[in-house]
């Protein structure tokens, strides 16, 4: 029988009857059926059913849980007993299963059943434990990636750092990724990961990261993707910045962003981040950009895209000699070139009309005059009424 029972080892085994066979746990010899002792096939062997006594608290049960954690945690018929083990076994166990997931981080995060398990896990690791974590991906560019792109592994890796405390350990983790910020944007999980960056560490923290950005803005906001990076980074400044050093990357970043906006603007994409930062009415960057504006605002105010951003200009200046400086140039040419008879142009001046009515100024008189030009004209477009209308009623 002890001859029996080497050769039906052979056979395939569930991850549970490895861990039956690592403790030596004997077969129950009662469920052996017997296919002719004489084929020379020899016996067939069924399997006892599941002994659960398997997750019990016992040293000799985490041992051998130990060196099986891996098959445990994505056999369907086990991961959520090894789940509630885990969740209520006395800490003294975690250490060993600690150092059996250590070994394989990548596949238990990255795999579907084992991320269950690794999430368990991450909730009882102690401080020492995290860090080691996160300094051993780290030291694996390439595994930093492959985590960062994966669903699973994303979602367990960000459930690792809501856990981190330690500044120094979140600096060793963005230095890591400085060199695949650009290929992590561009990926769906990839960019999910960056996002929750921006949003869950100090300046000083994402400053790698920031510092990417920065250089590379024009790039990564012309892309469906990135343009979200760039509104993240723009929206985590606050609207009144009392220690400067302390957001220094964040405006360096945003900076960049705003000396890119004449480029930006003409973008499908671009022009969204660029709407954003006018949003935050910051005479600081909002100088920058009306400076990047001078003498294309007629152009812009005829594009698809950038005639959204002129709007946004005009609705956000916040002195008269700037809004009449955009208006002189929007009514730089007239006639046929007029942009009341512009496609996209046209609601740039319904919003030139309008704001410079608010403000009282001079330049909404020498608009209507523009208008009252062309109105024979605007009469046969298809807006005619939303520009007519601001004229009086004798004409």
């Amino acid at each position: 029988m002890d001859n029996f029972w080497r050769v039906s080892r052979s056979y395939p085994t569930s991850a549970l009857e490895e861990a039956f066979n690592d403790m030596r746990i004997s077969p129950n010899y009662n469920d052996i059926t017997y296919n002719n002792l004489n084929h020379h096939q020899g016996f067939r062997r069924s399997y006892p059913p599941l002994n659960y006594t398997l997750f019990s608290s016992s040293p000799e049960c985490a041992c051998s849980m130990c060196r099986s954690l891996y098959n445990l945690a994505i056999d369907p018929k086990t991961t959520k007993m090894l789940q509630n083990f885990i969740e209520n076994v006395q800490p003294s166990y975690i250490k060993h299963l600690f150092w059996a997931f250590a070994n394989r981080i990548e596949e238990m995060m990255n795999q579907p059943l084992a991320n269950l398990i690794t999430q368990s896990l991450i909730e009882r690791l102690t401080a020492e434990q995290m860090d080691y974590i996160i300094y051993d991906i780290c030291s694996k560019s390439c595994c930093l990636h492959r985590i960062c792109i994966n669903t699973y592994g994303r979602k367990a890796l960000e459930k690792l750092l809501e856990r981190i405390r330690d500044p120094q350990v979140i600096d060793v983790l963005t230095k890591a990724l400085k060199t695949s910020v650009l290929q992590l944007i561009d990926n769906d999980e990839g960019r999910n990961f960056i996002l929750f960056c921006l949003r869950n560490f100090s300046d000083k923290g994402n400053e790698p990261i920031l510092e990417v950005i920065g250089h590379n803005c024009a790039f990564i906001g012309s892309s469906r993707k990135g343009c979200t990076v760039l509104t993240q980074v723009i929206t985590n400044l606050p609207d009144r910045i009392t220690n400067e050093i302390e957001w220094r990357n964040h405006v360096l970043a945003i900076k960049y962003i705003a000396q890119s906006a004449q480029r930006l603007a003409y973008d499908q994409f671009g022009n969204y981040p660029i709407q954003s930062l006018l949003e935050l009415r910051n005479p600081y960057f909002n100088t920058i950009i009306l400076n990047q504006f001078k003498g294309e605002f007629y152009q812009l105010s005829s594009d698809k895209f950038g005639s959204n951003v002129v709007e946004k200009c005009l609705m956000v200046v916040t002195q008269m000699d700037q809004l009449d400086d955009i208006i002189t140039e929007l009514l730089s040419k007239t006639g046929t070139s007029s942009l009341f008879l512009n496609e996209y142009g046209n609601y740039v001046m319904q919003t030139a009309l309008k704001v410079s009515k608010e403000w009282m100024s001079l330049k909404h008189l020498y608009l209507l005059q523009s208008l009252k030009e062309n109105q024979q004209i605007i009469r046969n477009t298809p807006y005619h009424k939303h520009l007519l209308k601001w004229l009086p009623r004798n004409h």
